[in-house]
């Protein structure tokens, strides 16, 4: 019965409601065992069933919860296997394809790359919601959360973040004070309705009674409220004790309930138990130490049972009401369970978990279920103990569930392992704890290597050690183990096995050191010595150690050429992007190298291609790595709209954990909002996202700095601008950049410098500058220096200076850069006395710039060309140019015949978001329908 849950029906139906019209919504459900959780999320999903809704339901148990996704996988088995081929191939489709082999009972062969956190897990999970909402909208029901596996628990808490534009209820049921963070935030999330089923009253607890004992007497109902405190569940252990002892229910009978709660009415199911023949007790043991929904099979086993004994026994059980269900074997509730294990004696309970791991080594299971069995067993010393958690370990790191393989690595090591196995588990204990910033890596770590001399082996631990240490920013301690392992090999003399282990090593320290400070300037020199092989690369390592040489010749500024002619090695016709996928820092080097040397469209097609990989696998952090370095590219194109929204979209998946290069994204973004005169936005943007404490400076954060700067300067505050330019400039000499390709901090010193009327260092800056430049020849960064050099210079060497940078900006792609100097040219011309010469390069400079969506260049022509006697025309925004980045970008892939469906899972964006932008594109264009967008987004005509 429900009873005294009008208010909670209530909320449940108006969230059902708002489900069914398309806006999910999120109902937390806390409180007490017994409370009644669990018959509110009943009646969430009866109610949805009747609404035509689909259900999907779960019920966390306090065993699995160390086996990952073991929660998902009830909210999604069922449906999967009941979907015929067609339909089952549907809903795994796109990203969520993701989630096809990590349902699965087998194991992915190899964790995902660069997906340490299981993103990609939460990610295909979430789009196999969403693929299953089209069909008909959705209730997700889930009980006693507390018990979640960590890898559920992320995919519900990314789930929760999205559900305002889906059609489904998600609705959760947990008792409170677990202290477990994702729960926490989960169950107290702000966008949640929470609902806290009170005690019921004396009234309520009446009505409980009378429906099963409908003689009680008054006096019996006054005293079950009492003892009870109105928890419906121990009024119903109150019930079932009267039931099973015969009680004649009188007012006599009143008394007798305070000897029972003296019993504790939470264990009022074990006084029952002890009535009962000794195989039900056995089998309620065994069923107690497996968890529930345990085949009876297993549980005879267990509980040594022969299947003629068991059965009547589980019968028994259930008709004691012990037992809720026998197929399969189930409590009548959790609480039950609870105290039918508490009251196993403690080495008798470790030594039945160690029984029931041996009956399920013996099935075809996974081994994360026996693991969840020997990580309460006692320990004995045993291999194929150690063997499969070790087994387990290597499960729950493919599907990305770090926690769960440090859990099983831990409880290898207390068997212990067979000396010649320790350095094995310690290596292997140590990778899983490194990508969750636990620096009980390195312990391990060093454990490992004191338990091994074998050089090969110790070269891969400091190998580890060195990946163990860069996601928290700690790139000198990393390019000191790197290099530790290169001399282990060079001790030996080096094999032919082991050039593939050298060369990622060699790799690793030179990326390490470029991203970090005190090692810089000797691995570049080490690498610099490096003589370029002219053989094709053969293998992953030569690919990125070949991507680092050219780096080096671009933060060096020498030898363009070589630079370019390396990075089209690295890059090998995209085999590189094959090896190491979107994920991999190491796949942008050649983009980043061609973006500095000025072959940009050669860049941003590699970055293309690295956004197509990452669709095609569903990767969030590798879609973001591909927007952040195309958004690079795009800047320096002058796609001031593109850059927009790869910016945005790189930003959007912070909240998938992707950190590492957020600050530089927000500089880039901000440089590009400032251009589209969006100065409030571009400041709100760099103080969302400022490097993060304790990542540790890096090179990218550069980015950062110069766009604090530059907006610094646009709000007529250069002494603030300067001190972020110093932050640019060390940051850059620690990598031993002095290329001003690549990052250029002087230009707007020297411009800092010229509003402080101090231009004297203002001209040494940019004369310095302009050497750089000059000596690296890339036209875009010379164009850049030449402009800024004018721009410090007066009379005609100003006009001379200005001019030069016009005609070499012209041979670069850099558009946006040439609109800025033809400016400069323009106004240095009318201020000259020339004011019919100067509207020729104003007026080009006008083109360019809205071309490139850079209304603050625009606008400043204007006023220009108004200043030289010109009277541009408004220009009204129309056509593609009055839609946003988002708007442009949904609406082009409509065009190209994308449905909803997929532009959405392109973008990493909700079907009803795809919605919304297409239908503010047709406001905007005037037009009613896909079919006309790609007439409609053809370039309006310049004013």
């Amino acid at each position: 019965m429900l009873i005294e849950r009008e208010q909670e029906l209530l909320v449940l139906e108006k969230v059902l409601y708002d489900a069914q019209a398309g806006h999910g919504g999120l109902v937390a459900v806390g409180g007490p065992p017994g409370i009644g959780k669990s018959r509110v999320l009943e009646a969430a999903r009866e109610r949805g069933l009747e609404a035509g809704m689909q259900v999907l339901h779960a019920r966390g148990h306090a065993l699995e919860r160390e086996f990952g996704l073991g929660l998902a996988r009830q909210l999604f088995d069922r449906t999967l296997a009941r979907a015929a081929a067609p339909v089952r191939e549907d809903l795994l489709a796109g990203p969520a394809a993701l989630a096809a082999p990590l349902l699965d009972r087998g194991t992915p062969e190899s964790p995902p790359v660069g997906d340490q956190h299981g993103m990609s897990v939460a990610h295909g999970l979430y789009w196999l919601t969403v693929n299953l909402a089209e069909q008909a909208p959705l209730l997700v029901a889930v009980d006693d959360l507390q018990w979640a596996d960590a890898l559920s628990l992320q995919f519900l808490a990314y789930l929760s973040n999205r559900l305002a534009d889906l059609p489904v209820a998600l609705v959760l049921a947990a008792r409170p004070g677990e202290r477990v963070p994702l729960l926490d935030g989960l169950m107290g999330d702000r966008q949640a309705t929470a609902l806290r089923p009170a005690a019921l009253s004396p009234a309520g607890v009446g009505a409980l009674v009378r429906a099963r004992l409908p003689d009680a007497a008054e006096e019996l109902l006054g005293a079950c409220a009492r003892v009870s405190g109105g928890n419906p569940f121990l009024v119903q252990e109150l019930v079932r004790t009267m039931v099973a002892e015969e009680w004649r229910l009188n007012a006599e009978d009143a008394h007798r309930l305070d000897d029972v709660a003296a019993e504790t009415i939470a264990r009022a199911a074990l006084i029952r138990l002890r009535l009962l023949p000794a195989a039900a007790v056995s089998l309620a043991e065994a069923l107690a130490v497996l968890g529930d929904e345990a085949p009876l099979r297993r549980a005879a086993a267990l509980s040594g049972l022969h299947p003629s004994v068991a059965v009547p026994a589980a019968d028994i059980l259930a008709g004691a009401e012990v037992l809720g269900s026998v197929q399969p074997l189930a409590f009548v509730h959790s609480v039950v369970r609870e105290s039918v294990y508490e009251q196993i004696p403690a080495a008798k309970r470790a030594d039945a978990h160690l029984r029931a791991a041996r009956v399920l080594a013996e099935e075809p299971l996974a081994p994360e279920i026996v693991a969840a069995q020997l990580v309460h067993a006692r320990a004995g010393g045993e291999r194929w103990v150690v063997d499969t958690l070790s087994a387990a370990a290597v499960a729950a790191s493919a599907r990305g569930d770090q926690q769960a393989a440090v859990r099983y690595l831990h409880r290898a090591l207390e068997e212990p392992p067979a000396p010649d196995a320790q350095g094995r588990v310690l290596l292997a204990l140590g990778r899983a704890e490194a990508p969750l910033g636990d620096m009980n890596a390195l312990t391990h770590l060093d454990r490992a290597l004191e338990r091994t001399a074998d050089p090969r082996e110790r070269a891969e631990i400091l190998l580890a050690t060195g990946r163990s240490l860069v996601p928290s920013g700690r790139m000198d301690e990393a390019a000191r183990a790197f290099q530790r392992g290169s001399d282990e090999l060079a001790v030996t003399g080096g094999h032919a096995s082991d050039e593939k282990l050298v060369l990622e090593l060699r790799a690793s320290r030179a990326l390490a050191a470029i991203y970090g400070t005190v090692e810089t300037a000797a691995a570049l020199a080490e690498i610099t010595g490096i003589a370029a092989d002219a053989r094709a690369p053969r293998t992953p390592g030569e690919r990125s150690l070949i991507g680092v040489l050219a780096g080096v010749h671009i933060l060096r500024g020498d030898q363009r050429e070589d630079a370019v002619a390396l990075a089209r090695r690295a890059w090998d016709d995209g085999a590189l992007l094959r090896d190491e996928t979107a994920d991999s820092l190491n796949t942008y080097t050649p983009s980043f190298v061609l973006a500095s040397a000025g072959e940009l469209e050669e860049a941003r097609c590699m970055c293309d291609a690295a956004l197509a990989e990452a669709r095609e696998r569903g990767s969030p952090m590798g879609y973001a790595n591909a927007c952040y370095w195309r958004l690079q590219v795009q800047q320096r194109l002058g796609r001031l709209g593109d850059a927009v929204a790869d910016g945005v979209a790189a930003l959007d998946a912070v909240t998938y954990g992707w950190t590492l290069a957020a600050a530089g994204a927000a500089g880039l973004l901000a440089m590009c909002l400032l251009d589209r005169d969006e100065l409030e936005r571009a400041a709100a943007m760099l103080a969302q996202h400022p490097p993060a404490e304790g990542q540790g400076a890096d090179a990218t954060h550069g980015y950062y700095y110069e766009a604090t700067a530059h907006v610094a300067l646009a709000q007529a505050a250069p002494r603030r601008a300067l001190a972020s330019l110093a932050e640019c400039e060390r940051l850059t000499a620690a990598a031993g950049c002095v290329n001003p390709a690549p990052l250029d901090w002087r230009s707007p010193a020297a411009l800092a410098h010229v509003q402080l009327s101090e231009h004297a260092r203002a001209r040494e800056l940019a004369d310095e500058n302009l050497s750089l430049a000059r000596a690296f020849g890339e036209p875009r960064a010379l164009g850049i220096a030449l402009r800024t050099a004018g721009l410090v210079a007066a009379g005609e060497e100003r006009g001379a200076l200005l001019a030069e940078a016009v005609a070499t900006l012209r041979t670069s792609a850099a558009v946006l850069e040439l609109a800025r100097t033809l400016l400069e040219l323009g106004a240095h011309t009318r201020r000259g006395g020339e004011p019919r010469a100067a509207r020729e390069p104003l007026r080009e400079a006008r083109e360019l710039a809205q071309q490139c969506h850079a209304g603050a260049l625009r606008r400043r022509t204007d006023e220009e060309l108004a200043a030289s006697g010109a009277r541009p025309r408004r220009t009204a925004l129309r056509g593609p140019d009055s839609l946003t980045p988002s708007e442009l970008r949904v609406a082009e892939l409509a065009a190209e015949g994308l449905t909803t469906r997929q532009i959405a899972q392109s973008l990493f964006v909700t079907p009803k978001t795809v919605e919304k932008h297409l239908s503010n594109a047709y406001d905007k264009l005037a037009i009613r329908s896909r079919d006309a967008l790609a007439e409609a987004l053809q370039p309006a005509p310049v004013a």
